[in-house]
C-alpha cells in the first residue's frame, strides 16, 4: 500500500496485487479524503 496523486492532483490509497497463477495485476485506488473523513469527523470525549 501506498500514498499517490492521482490524475487531478488528489492523494489516494493505492494497493497492488499480482496474481501467482495467472501474472495479472490489480491495482485499485481509493481516495485519501474518503478514507480519513470518519477519523476527522470523531469527536473527542
Amino acid at each position: 500500500m501506498f500514498e499517490a496523486l492521482n490524475q487531478e492532483g488528489a492523494k489516494v490509497f493505492t494497493v497492488f496485487s499480482r496474481s501467482p497463477v495467472t501474472g495479472w495485476s490489480t491495482v485499485i485506488g481509493i481516495p485519501a479524503a474518503e478514507v480519513e473523513a470518519p477519523m476527522r469527523n470523531t469527536k473527542s470525549r
